[in-house]
This record gives C-alpha cells, sequence and structure tokens, in this order.
C-alpha cells in the first residue's frame, strides 16, 4: 500500500516544514555529539587496556624467546624440527616473506633508467579524470567514459549551518 503525505500548499506550511528540518538537524547534531562523547570515553579507556595488554604480551614474548634462545638446540633436536609443540600451543622462529624497503625513489629510480634496468620500474597508466571533465566533447565518442550529474534538492534552515540534501530521484520515489 502506497503511504500518502501532504504537500505544503501555502508559505506558511513551507516554511514550518523548513523549521522542522533544522528541529531535526539539531536533534541529530546533539545525539552525534553525544555520541562522539560517548565513543572518545570509551576509546581512550580501550586504549589503556589494549597498551597494557600489548606490553604485557610483549614481555611474555621476550621471555618465551629468551627460553627458545638458550634452549634451541634442545628443543628443535638440533634443527631438525622448526615447531615446537607444548600442551597450551607452540614456539617457533622463521623467516618473514621478503619485503622491499627504498629510501629515496627518486634517486633510486634514476639510478635504475641509467643503469639499464628499467624492468624494475613500474608505470601506471589510467584515466586523468581531471581533464575528461574540463573537456568531455574531446571523448564523447570513447565507449565506457560517462560523466554523471545528479539533481539534488537542498534546504537550509536558519537554525543551524546545516543544509539537508538529497538526490532529487530518491526524493521522487519516497512519495510515490
Amino acid at each position: 500500500m502506497a503511504r500518502k503525505f501532504k504537500v505544503p500548499e501555502s508559505r506558511n506550511e513551507v516554511d514550518g516544514l523548513i523549521k522542522e528540518i533544522g528541529e531535526l538537524q539539531i536533534e541529530k547534531m546533539k545525539i552525534n555529539d553525544n555520541l562522539k562523547q560517548k565513543i572518545a570515553a570509551l576509546r581512550e579507556e580501550v586504549d589503556k587496556f589494549l597498551e597494557t595488554n600489548k606490553k604485557e604480551m610483549t614481555l611474555h614474548l621476550a621471555l618465551l624467546n629468551a627460553y627458545f634462545t638458550e634452549h634451541q638446540k634442545e628443543l628443535t633436536e638440533n634443527g631438525r624440527i622448526s615447531v615446537v609443540a607444548f600442551p597450551s600451543g607452540e614456539m617457533a622462529v622463521f623467516l618473514t616473506n621478503p619485503a622491499l624497503s627504498i629510501k629515496g625513489e627518486k634517486r633510486v629510480i634514476a639510478e635504475l633508467k641509467s643503469s639499464g634496468r628499467k624492468r624494475f620500474i613500474r608505470i601506471l597508466e589510467e584515466v586523468n579524470k581531471d581533464a575528461v571533465l574540463l573537456e568531455p566533447e574531446a571523448v564523447a565518442d570513447i565507449k565506457g567514459i560517462m560523466i554523471i550529474r545528479k539533481e539534488r534538492f537542498l534546504v537550509r534552515p536558519n537554525t543551524t549551518t546545516q543544509a539537508a540534501t538529497q538526490d532529487i530521484k530518491k526524493l521522487k520515489k519516497l512519495l510515490k
């Protein structure tokens, strides 16, 4: 069953609806401010707990690593096994996958180019969206390029600094 809404019939009714939007925005801002305060307080409490937890876990890892290092030959049966099992879990020492760190990327790129090792340089190609928006007629014949503009409706109540906006198609669907 479609919902029926009464479209305003006078400037006074329009003004009343704008006022109500302003009141709803103020209520929303108050709720959001309250929520932000509660989240900040909770985040502070959780951050303290997590910091303590992290320090304790790091200490445990350091103690276990010291034990492992001291007893490595015995625990790994002279390197025959890499994972040492205990009733509550296991321990192991392993190497991570290689990762690359580059300091002075421009200098490194220049040196790779000058030394004939361009295969180590990635060239990224992508559509320059800013250029297309500046010259849409120049690419109008290219399939896959669409310039989208949506029509939005705006109401800015005097009681708040915030405007209420919405896609007009969505608004029309709401009243169907």
